[in-house]
């Protein structure tokens, strides 16, 4: 991330094409299927010509969400993309990429989605971790870290004077400001195809936050 069409694009994937969309299918896809079947396709991705790190990755993958580890198949992915999306807004504002009312308000779009998934702070990173752990996989290094991760959001979750606590999982939101993100994003877009419609992509990004429920 080199700039600040890199950054409102890698936003916008995070938002439209992160994690959980994969993670989500994955759950339902093979929540169908019986042992037997589970068995063959493992078999299949063994035999495939994928290297053996990507092989190994994505059959524990696969076997964990298949034996619901961790409970992972009831867990609701989101919270990994969106507070992804969060600190590259607030990472891209010290880098001067885009301005703070800028971070303030994109990161604001997400507010009312994730407060209709979640039941508050202690539950939403508790999705974040365990999704974290799930994405991890069998890469040893962020697996390693794992618990360090988990010790931080405790550490977060106990203090009186952290976010999490000096601010009301239920306080009131301002309304939601959709047209600068979209505005940004339509820039970035229109040097690949200068026919992008604004109204277009503003639409999608509202819909995608669901910002007509809130």
């Amino acid at each position: 991330m080199e700039n600040r069409d890199d950054l409102v694009y890698q936003l916008f994937t995070l938002l439209v094409r992160g994690h959980a969309v994969d993670y989500y299918k994955m759950r339902d896809e093979l929540s169908e299927l019986s042992k037997s079947e589970f068995d063959e396709m493992l078999a299949g991705i063994q035999q495939s010509d994928m290297n053996e790190s990507d092989k190994q990755e994505t059959i524990w993958r696969y076997t964990m969400m298949y034996d619901n580890e961790n409970d992972i198949q009831n867990i609701q992915y989101l919270a990994w993309d969106y507070v992804r999306f969060s600190m590259l807004c607030l990472n891209g504002c010290k880098l001067q990429y885009i301005s703070e009312q800028e971070a303030k308000n994109w990161t604001l779009m997400l507010a009312p989605l994730l407060r209709r998934v979640y039941g508050g702070w202690d539950n939403l990173w508790y999705h974040f971790a365990l999704t974290r752990w799930f994405w991890a996989s069998t890469d040893e290094d962020w697996a390693e870290c794992q618990m360090e991760y988990v010790n931080i959001i405790r550490a977060l979750l106990n203090d009186e004077n952290s976010p999490a606590n000096a601010v009301d999982w239920n306080s009131d939101l301002p309304p939601i400001e959709t047209h600068s993100f979209s505005q940004a994003l339509t820039e970035v877009l229109a040097k690949q195809n200068p026919e992008i419609d604004f109204n277009e992509v503003h639409e999608a990004i509202r819909e995608q936050v669901r910002a007509d429920e809130s």
